[in-house]
């Protein structure tokens, strides 16, 4: 699924993925892990803020070990289990996807657009539609 969805990045940039197998001798720019909130290392959660699904923003990343981490073996069982209809698994399956290429897309560098120093210039927020969206 990780392959799957790093390669939609390279549909829409010049970047090429290179794939390497654990053992492999050469050196990845981006390193994944798929650990779950219990096996995350204590020495790696210095402010607790590792679980889950993160990545590290393209300058500090590179080389880093880890520099994803997907926590999709609970998303992954919830698709299994045998109460869930086709639906909901689908709308699961989409949800891995997008959370993949979220996580990827900061490992390439790109923010969340509230970070944005310009944010105020390139976006117009409507409150008022915002807030009867959201108490409806």
């Amino acid at each position: 699924m990780v392959m799957e969805a790093a390669q939609e990045w390279q549909k829409c940039t010049s970047i090429i993925f290179k794939f390497l197998e654990l053992d492999s001798t050469d050196s990845a720019h981006i390193n994944i892990t798929f650990w779950r909130d219990e096996e995350v290392p204590p020495e790696f959660t210095p402010t607790g803020d590792y679980n889950g699904h993160w990545s590290l923003l393209r300058q500090f990343s590179s080389g880093r070990r880890p520099s994803i981490n997907f926590n999709l073996v609970p998303l992954l069982n919830e698709c299994e289990a045998p109460d869930i209809t086709a639906q909901q698994k689908v709308l699961k399956m989409k949800f891995i996807r997008a959370t993949i290429l979220h996580e990827i897309g900061h490992a390439l560098g790109f923010i969340h657009e509230q970070l944005r120093g310009d944010r105020d210039k390139a976006f117009k927020l409507n409150v008022e539609d915002i807030v009867t969206y959201y108490n409806t």
